[in-house]
């Protein structure tokens, strides 16, 4: 008996080098596997790019971790912003 690498629940191979209980649960691995290389690939090309904030009045730097194009400041405020012209159409229409 081996233990699912993904679920952890013990099954039998079929396979000396089979490490997981079924299909549902390999794919469930890959595509989790996959999501984080993808996500390590995009922070590792953002290490090479200063990326400054998108906002013509704001020049801060940002982060790599930062996945924005705004800096924490200026999405909030943007953020803010949007939503109550969004309430005030509302209000209007209504």
């Amino acid at each position: 008996m081996k233990q699912c690498d993904w679920c952890h629940t013990p099954f039998s191979p079929t396979v000396s080098f089979q490490i997981y209980c079924s299909e549902e649960c390999r794919t469930a691995a890959t595509k989790h596997n996959q999501a984080i290389k993808s996500k390590e690939r995009k922070l590792n090309r953002r290490k090479t790019k200063k990326r400054i904030c998108a906002n013509s009045d704001c020049t801060n730097v940002l982060s790599v971790y930062n996945e924005s194009k705004y800096c924490a400041s200026c999405y909030f405020s943007e953020h803010v912003v949007l939503r109550e012209v969004e309430n005030l159409k509302r209000r209007h229409n209504a």
